[in-house]
């Protein structure tokens, strides 16, 4: 996809997603140990002392860049990042095992949304991790296309209202 920039044509495609982290140990635990992700690249540089991994998906793209060290502030606790959003087999099964692993759930129990199921965690330094999956046989890109124009247009309210209250609490 080729997408006007400036004057520039250039082509655009989604690398990775980066957080500063104040342990990252503690966040492989997470990323790797309960949602899958390999790391797959480490970078450690010295003065500033940082340490960055690259984490990639199930079908091994880079997805998470963590980055920790001395000069890199983390956001922990900022509400108003986010959500980075993983496509993930069931997230009810996702919620729970974040949840069997001792970390927190932002929304609980996950959210319907129609042919999808949404569920919301925060990783260890407070980033928003939204999970979602869809039913059988469920396309995620024939949701994302335009209906005909004469389809009838059903007229619902979003939850992001109601999510965003579940995040403020």
């Amino acid at each position: 996809m080729f997408t006007q920039c400036k004057g520039a044509l250039m082509r655009v495609s989604f690398s990775a997603a980066r957080f500063v982290v104040s342990d990252i140990d503690r966040s492989l635990a997470f990323y790797e140990g309960v949602l899958g992700m390999k790391p797959t690249h480490w970078f450690r540089y010295s003065d500033p002392d940082i340490v960055e991994v690259t984490l990639t998906d199930g079908d091994g793209r880079p997805c998470v860049v963590l980055l920790a060290g001395e000069e890199a502030p983390v956001h922990s606790g900022m509400k108003t990042y986010g959500p980075v959003v993983f496509f993930v087999e069931d997230a009810m099964a996702a919620s729970a095992d974040i949840a069997a692993a001792g970390y927190d759930l932002a929304i609980d129990p996950p959210v319907s949304l129609g042919p999808a199921v949404a569920a919301m965690a925060l990783d260890p330094d407070g980033y928003q991790i939204e999970l979602l999956s869809f039913a059988p046989g469920v396309d995620p890109a024939s949701l994302l296309a335009a209906p005909p124009e004469d389809a009838p247009q059903a007229v619902v309210p979003h939850p992001a209202g109601w999510i965003h209250q579940q995040l403020l609490r």
